[in-house]
């Protein structure tokens, strides 16, 4: 699944990501979690969403970036999405996080007629600061 991910950005190292990611989900201390999405009980998951806390000092309050939202191709325009943000909003509600905040890619249409239909789109816009040469992205 993570993989599928990786592969949909053209992640040039994906077995090293996907080491890293998968320490931090493992790590009770660190802030990254995952919901998973599957077709039924005991299926493979079709679908993840990383997602962690962020302070929001303008509210005082805590929202939910999420991070990472992929839905495997086979799986797309089933409602995996839908119920992946749908877990995520209740797990956010029973914490007091929120909103939940994402970006996502301007060319990246068929996510972003699912999330027009379910989120607002913000004016904020993002910007990358390169640090120490690393190239942003």
């Amino acid at each position: 699944m993570h993989r599928g991910y990786l592969d949909f950005y053209e992640c040039t190292r994906p077995d090293e990501v996907t080491a890293v990611v998968w320490r931090w989900l493992l790590d009770p201390d660190h802030e990254l979690e995952c919901l998973v999405v599957s077709p039924s009980p005991g299926a493979p998951p079709v679908g993840l969403a990383h997602h962690r806390p962020f302070v929001r000092p303008l509210h005082g309050s805590l929202a939910c970036f999420l991070d990472d939202l992929y839905v495997a191709e086979s799986a797309r325009g089933t409602g995996a999405v839908d119920a992946l943000l749908a877990g995520l909003q209740a797990r956010c509600r029973e914490r007091g996080w929120a909103p939940v905040r994402w970006v996502t890619s301007a060319s990246n249409a068929r996510a972003r007629a699912v999330y027009d239909r379910l989120a607002t789109q913000t004016e904020l816009v993002t910007y990358d600061l390169v640090v120490d040469g690393e190239a942003p992205g």
